[in-house]
């Protein structure tokens, strides 16, 4: 009886494939794992609170007032008793200016767009409450 012989162009099952990334492809693989998400917010207003406006919209953990609606319905809990909040954001879009390219004065004549904010929260329990928000986040046309 003959022993088989391995073939020295076929590999064995059990060894493992060795390969090497040439250094090109491993900038371009790092390069795409440090790309971030693009979020297109188009006219997004993140800002519903002048509360949290003030601390840099950093609301969301110690969401105490009547605007937690938008923020984080979970702090609605924290409320003492029953509480509104209304308020109007005006934005104006115009920009007026100058160049030196052609020395000409340019205008962008925009109206003034209110955009409004009215909540309602109030507990009901110790571990319950209740609100309602009216609010234009996506107000600008």
């Amino acid at each position: 009886m003959k022993a088989h012989k391995p073939d020295p162009h076929e590999m064995p099952l059990s060894s493992s494939i060795r390969f090497s990334v040439p250094p090109c492809l491993r900038a371009i693989g790092l390069l795409l794992a440090t790309v971030t998400g693009l979020h297109a917010n188009g006219f997004y207003i993140p800002v519903q609170d002048p509360f949290a406006a003030s601390r840099g919209n950093a609301f969301v953990a110690t969401a105490d007032r009547p605007s937690a609606v938008f923020y984080n319905p979970a702090g609605l809990t924290q409320l003492d008793s029953a509480a509104v909040h209304l308020g109007v954001y005006g934005v104006r879009l115009g920009i007026d200016g100058e160049t030196e390219i052609d020395g000409g004065s340019h205008q962008n004549k925009a109206e003034f767009i209110p955009l409004p904010q009215l909540y309602v929260a109030m507990p009901l329990n110790d571990r319950l409450a209740a609100g309602v928000g009216l609010n234009a986040p996506f107000g600008l046309r």
